[in-house]
């Protein structure tokens, strides 16, 4: 019992340790974000940790050493396929690495994790559990530490995607962006906020969309609200987008200066920016933007993002005829 309970606490001090390491060396690799470097991390080393009870048991090792197996061999192959295929949707890389996420990748997590749980019930149940829960756990401890080392060190420069964000090569440059994007850090959101400015219209784009996927770009709000005024109808659909993306997330109602533009937009020529301007409205859940939402479902082609907007912010189900919606807000 007292090498179980050791067995437990060592999986405690493994992810202290982790959490410890997160805080103090702030890992930031550039293509995840710290929920999925979180995540990541205790996956594997949970994982990890069930190779080592599966070597003090008899039973379905070969099942575990061939998931092990391809698991590694998918990374390599994602590895090299980004390397000489490329990043970009549509590419070689792109398209390898999607087979992989979605089907290799949870096929040979199945193969690679049941056995190491059927062999860790075995184990705790077992006569012999004491001793084989003891160096699961070390090894638990272990794989928790290589994994966040490997996480912290060879993760993608930043430095690196700050300079190639400025690369003749305009495909280079669009990738650095999109992995910026995907960055918790403040010089990402600089960098990117700065990039709105750019002389190409093709980048100011992919940096406004950039600026959306993940919440710690918030500080770009405001930038964001500007670039709704851009002269291509691409920038404006994509600021348009990344902001109901950040205000959504936030749930602030301090941005009445973007809701008065995102309204501004609904009347846009371009029919993108239309449904982009619907959608952010709907996701930040101003009630200010509802009688102009209810206009909206005049036009053909926003209407539906227009109708989805108002269902998100009322939670009323009334259609898309604007006399309907008319008729529910005038008893309001």
């Amino acid at each position: 019992m007292q090498r179980i309970r050791a067995f437990f606490l060592t999986i405690g001090l493994g992810l202290l340790a982790g959490a410890v390491l997160l805080l103090v060396a702030r890992p930031e690799p550039p293509d995840m974000g710290y929920r999925e470097f979180i995540s990541g991390f205790m996956v594997a080393s949970f994982c990890a940790g069930f190779i080592f009870v599966l070597i003090f048991s008899n039973k379905l090792r070969v099942l575990n050493l061939i998931g092990a197996a391809v698991f590694g061999l998918s990374i390599l192959a994602m590895y090299l396929g980004g390397r000489f295929g490329g990043h970009s949707v549509g590419s070689p890389g792109w398209g390898i690495g999607m087979i992989l996420i979605l089907f290799v990748f949870p096929a040979a997590l199945v193969v690679f994790s049941l056995p190491g749980v059927v062999s860790l019930v075995a184990a705790v149940s077992d006569k012999q559990a004491s001793r084989r829960g003891f160096y699961a756990g070390i090894g638990l401890l272990a794989a928790t530490a290589a994994v966040l080392a490997w996480m912290v060190f060879s993760g993608p420069d930043l430095d690196r995607l700050l300079s190639e964000i400025h690369d003749p090569n305009a495909e280079t440059r669009m990738e650095a962006i999109g992995q910026l994007g995907r960055a918790d850090h403040n010089r990402a959101t600089d960098a990117l906020t700065s990039l709105l400015n750019d002389k190409l219209p093709l980048i100011r784009a992919e940096a406004a969309r950039a600026l959306g996927t993940s919440p710690s770009h918030f500080m770009a709000v405001e930038p964001l609200t500007r670039a709704l005024r851009d002269e291509e109808f691409q920038v404006r659909r994509n600021a348009a987008f990344s902001l109901g993306q950040l205000i959504g997330a936030q749930r602030n109602r301090r941005y009445s200066r973007t809701v008065a533009e995102l309204i501004d937009r609904l009347k846009d020529e371009s029919p993108p920016v239309r449904e982009a301007a619907a959608y952010a409205l709907g996701r930040i859940g101003d009630r200010k933007a509802i009688e102009p939402l209810i206009e909206a479902l005049a036009d053909e082609e926003a209407r539906f993002q227009a109708h989805n907007a108002l269902l998100m912010i009322t939670g009323r189900h009334l259609g898309d005829d604007p006399a309907e919606w008319r008729a529910w807000l005038k008893k309001k």
